[in-house]
């Protein structure tokens, strides 16, 4: 059986690349930033690669993280 994408987690992915912070996204979104960080981290293992590259600076621009190229 094919798995299909969660809308969600692709919501989130785009309110972090909007952003550039998990934590200004989750508050966004009215979760925790576990939560959000849990659904992209989801999201990334459905597609096999890392979107956003989590460091104590934020994320990086996706084009800078390769997920756009």
């Amino acid at each position: 059986m094919t798995e299909r994408l969660n809308l969600e987690g692709l919501r989130y992915a785009q309110a972090v690349a909007e952003t550039k912070s998990f934590s200004a996204a989750a508050r966004a979104y009215g979760v925790t930033q576990p939560a959000l960080s849990n659904g992209i981290a989801k999201l990334e293992e459905r597609l096999g690669g890392k979107l956003f590259d989590r460091s104590p600076r934020g994320p990086p621009p996706p084009s800078e993280c390769g997920c756009c190229r």
